[in-house]
């Protein structure tokens, strides 16, 4: 997914009725919120993304921002005044906001340097001491401490009860709770507990008697579980902490079925979910010999705020975010053999489109959701399949330059084979989870559409083909990727890169290969390290016309350099997608003899990989797509007929 931090969107209604009773209905929300302030004597109510673990993607009764907004998109902040409502967004969903905000809001761009942050505006623009107000549940400690440094920490004030969720009432939809499952260790590559063993080590190397996890995938991780209580993402909604003598997970039980024997044979004992705030301060209460372990960029302000009332908190990221992160090798073959699955998928997806587009009464029959559905029909088919990895973006045309598109079923475009179809999706399997984006034309694409789709295409091959010091935080190889687009005063308004978990959250910390240099980053501190996977994905979008973007996942790898100056280790990577690249789109005359190679090489692979799994058309197709671009009887097309034969 693009962006190398985030994606999805939601639906609502977009007939025109149903948009104008929509729009309606956000004005008698906001109206609705506005008294709640007032009545309480806030100035000011900030409204985050996330859940109580934080999550990136959210379950149907965390979505309080598309509640009172109408914004759908997977990253963003609101703030409600008594005569301003904001939303504070970054450049990949620029687009989508302006069109979704109801009148009355503000869009504000984040990450521009005219754009002010949340805290900074509401210091110049609320009155001296005015409240601002906050959910404790649902906003990062890290945040909240940014906020009260800005305004003083007497003015803002934490809600225990989301105002939010007083008045969505019961119209609110209910908690998951779908089935926890047991995580083969075979492809976990290490129990459970010696993950614990593990923890309670690194506990007493930093003086710590208990560590709080409230991030999910944390916590599905550590205790080799998976879920599905929020859609593509295979966790399950649960605290865990672990002192030197037990592990506590607050997790409905009822949801837990085979899981809880693999729980009692780790000695992790179970309390209820909803119970974790007033069960917590008797688990702090035996930890007076040493200090409550927090990472205060995945932990909320309430369970944040409850530690520091009932003991000492050691504020220091968690030492599972990298090692989750630093796959093993077992995770790494899964990775490696769920990439060839779905990469078959793909690919027999390609040749039915193809197909289809070669045929305009077929292509009449089809929209960017039927082609969307037809390619989750071919994943389905693979073996281990258990979900999306986000919401397919299927966009031709302009749609293709809303970064975060997701078409919805009365709104999306109809198939047209003469312009810039783009599809980035992924796939969640048992060992496991994919990301790519592939950018096609089924027409004659122009000299500038080749051109664009070259350039991205170089800073793919560029990046994939890097060399650097092991370690080295992913924002410094950024400009590898862009290079080739700055050449012509063209650029991208997403990261590069982001890391992938292994059948766990398609987007991962604590790595990043993008542009942001904020302080207190971890992507500028947390340096791409041996077994980390993380997507390659440099792109280009033109308002109004097309979208390009050409997305790989890779793993970090170790490699021998001629020389090892400061006797550092050196890496590059290894490409985990196998699916092959249009040729029609590549113009030639802008790539090297290197660049020629590395296609003619890596489709190579893709063919031995894919091949032993295709047949008839499919197989034809595969050929086709991965023949050589040259054809001279030496390098790449010596390599490619040897691979054939």
């Amino acid at each position: 997914t693009s962006h190398g931090e985030a994606g999805s969107s939601r639906s609502f209604p977009t007939s025109q009725r149903a948009c104008l009773a929509m729009t309606c209905v956000m004005a008698k929300r906001l109206s609705a919120l506005r008294a709640r302030l007032q009545s309480a004597q806030f100035a000011a109510y900030i409204i985050p993304m996330g859940d109580a673990h934080l999550s990136e993607y959210t379950a149907p009764r965390d979505e309080r921002i598309a509640f009172i907004s109408g914004f759908t998109g997977s990253a963003g902040t609101c703030v409600v005044t008594a005569n301003k409502a904001l939303l504070w967004t970054d450049g990949r969903y620029f687009n989508q906001a302006t069109k979704q905000l109801p009148e009355g809001w503000t869009l504000m761009k984040d990450r521009l340097p005219e754009t002010p942050s949340i805290e900074a505006w509401l210091a110049d623009n609320l009155e001296a001491g005015a409240s601002v107000a906050l959910d404790s549940a649902f906003n990062q400690v890290s945040f909240v401490a940014k906020v009260q440094e800005t305004l003083g920490k007497e003015r803002v004030k934490p809600q225990q009860e989301s105002i939010i969720d007083e008045l969505w009432g019961t119209d609110q939809p209910a908690m998951p709770d779908n089935a926890v499952e047991v995580h083969d260790e075979k492809i976990a590559g290490v129990s459970a507990s010696s993950k614990l063993t593990r923890l309670r080590a690194e506990m007493e190397t930093v003086k710590a008697s208990c560590s709080v996890f409230v991030a999910l995938d944390q916590i599905a991780w550590l205790l080799n579980l998976r879920g599905s209580d929020i859609d593509c993402n295979p966790v399950f909604f649960s605290y865990l902490a672990v002192t030197k003598d037990q592990a506590v997970l607050f997790v409905d039980e009822k949801k837990l079925g085979q899981a809880k024997g693999a729980l009692d044979a780790a000695k992790v004992t179970v309390q209820p979910y909803s119970d974790v705030l007033s069960k917590l301060p008797s688990i702090f209460a035996q930890c007076k010999d040493g200090k409550i372990w927090m990472d205060t960029q995945e932990c909320t302000w309430a369970v944040y705020a409850l530690a520091m009332e009932h003991g000492t908190v050691l504020e220091k990221a968690s030492c599972v975010t990298t090692w989750k992160a630093m796959k093993n090798p077992s995770e790494l073959e899964g990775m490696r053999q769920a990439h060839i699955r779905d990469g078959v998928a793909k690919t027999k997806w390609l040749a039915w489109l193809k197909k289809v587009m070669s045929d305009p009464a077929e292509v009449a029959k089809h929209t960017e959701c039927t082609i969307a559905d037809k390619l989750e029909a071919f994943r389905r088919e693979g073996a281990g399949f258990k979900m999306l990895s986000f919401p397919t973006i299927s966009s031709f045309g302009p749609n293709g330059a809303v970064i975060h598109y997701s078409p919805e079923p009365n709104t999306c475009a109809k198939a047209d084979a003469n312009t810039v179809f783009l599809c980035d999706s992924g796939a969640q399997y048992t060992d496991g989870t994919t990301d790519v984006t592939r950018t096609q034309h089924f027409g004659t694409p122009t000299a500038h559409h080749k051109k664009c789709f070259t350039l991205v295409l170089k800073g793919v091959i560029s990046l994939g083909t890097a060399v650097f010091p092991n370690r080295t935080p992913g924002p410094r190889i950024d400009a590898m990727a862009r290079q080739h687009l700055w050449k012509y005063g063209l650029d991208y308004r997403h990261g590069t890169g982001h890391g992938v978990g292994a059948y766990l959250n398609v987007h991962e910390g604590p790595i990043a290969i993008n542009q942001r240099m904020t302080p207190g980053l971890r992507s500028l501190t947390s340096g791409l390290d041996i077994g980390m996977c993380v997507s390659n994905e440099p792109g280009y979008y033109e308002d109004g016309a097309f979208g390009m973007r050409i997305e790989n996942v890779m793993a970090v790898k170790a490699v021998e350099t001629e020389h090892q100056f400061g006797g550092d280790q050196y890496v590059s990577f290894e490409t985990l997608t196998m699916i092959p690249i249009q040729k029609t789109m590549m113009d030639l005359s802008l790539m090297t003899e290197e660049d020629i190679e590395w296609v003619d090489t890596y489709h190579a692979e893709v063919f031995a990989k894919l091949s032993p799994h295709m047949s008839g058309s499919d197989l034809e197709f595969l050929k086709e797509a991965t023949a050589p671009l040259v054809t001279n009887g030496h390098g790449p097309d010596a390599k490619r007929r040897k691979v054939a034969a």
